[in-house]
């Protein structure tokens, strides 16, 4: 019997940091994008993007 890997777990989606200190979670992102907040680290930002799009191909792998 083949057993499906829970995909899941490789998506963890870490708080963003902004150049103030403050620090953004992932239900924030929108409001982050959107108004345009300053990050302290792009890198981090683009890495949260490609696991957004990582996501989102997962969601329709299982459509």
């Amino acid at each position: 019997m083949i057993l499906e890997l829970d995909d899941r777990k490789q998506f963890i989606l870490n708080s963003i940091s902004l150049k103030t200190g403050k620090k953004v979670r992932a239900g924030h992102w929108n409001e982050l994008w959107r108004y345009g907040a300053s990050v302290e680290d792009k890198k981090e930002e683009e890495k949260a993007g490609k696991t957004l799009g990582r996501i989102a191909e997962w969601i329709d792998r299982k459509l």
